[in-house]
Parts: structure tokens; sequence; C-alpha cells
């Protein structure tokens, strides 16, 4: 009988490397917003038309919105465009997409795998993923 540990979507050989991956993976929902989401700077108005920036805003960025500059976001779990947005609009955003980002990796569970029957078990992680899911 093989079993494989499974979290965030991702295989591991162990119980202990999946849970490992936990701190791992609630490092990422913290730090790299642009694995779930894009944001671009934009000017103008909506009477004159919006002028979009070619270049899309770092991790960096995203985390800490420039407030004198508006901003359009795209999720890429649900595909929402989202323009025009304050600086507070978008870390609002920023948070309900990784949110749903969370959902899509299943975030509050890891799974049992047994590889020979495909039988999966859900099983419950210690590290608390309320504020992210």
């Amino acid at each position: 009988m093989a079993i494989k540990y499974s979290y965030a979507q991702r295989l591991f050989d162990t119980e202990a490397e999946a849970t490992a991956n936990i701190t791992t993976f609630k490092a990422l929902l913290d730090s790299e917003p642009t694995r779930w989401m894009a944001a671009k700077e934009i000017t103008g108005s909506a009477e004159d038309g919006w002028v979009m920036s070619s270049q899309t805003l770092t991790d960096a960025e995203l985390l800490n919105p420039d407030t004198t500059k508006t901003y359009m976001c795209y999720s890429f779990e649900n595909g929402t465009n989202i323009m025009p947005l304050t600086a507070a609009e978008l870390s609002v955003k920023r948070n309900e997409f990784r949110a749903a980002y969370a959902g899509v990796k299943k975030a509050t569970i890891m799974i049992k795998l047994d590889t020979d029957t495909g039988i999966e078990t859900e099983l419950s992680i210690s590290e608390d993923m309320s504020g992210y899911v």
C-alpha cells in the first residue's frame, strides 16, 4: 500500500513533509499576491477614457499600493476584473482574491492518498488558516 500526502495541491511522500509545507504555503499567502492576481496602474477617467500601464505590479507593490495612484486588478481564480480602485480598495480585493486562491488550493485540509486504491482521506491541519479563506 503506497501512501502519499497532498497539501495545497502539492504531493508529498510523507505526512511530515506535507505538514512542513503548511508554513511555507502560509508565508506564500502573506507575501506573493502575484500568484493569484494581477494589477496595473491606470490613469485617466471614465469620461475621458482609462489608460492602463503596460507593467503589472510586483508583489511588493501589491502589498503596499501607492495611495496616490489608481488601479485595476484581475483575479486568476474567478476571472474578476475590477477598476478603478484606490490603494485601499486594491488591498481589500487582494485579500478577497487571496481567499479564493486559498480555497481552490484547499488550504484548510491535507489529503492522505492511497495510490493503490485511489482512496482519499481528508485530514485536519494544525495551523489556523481562517484568516486566509
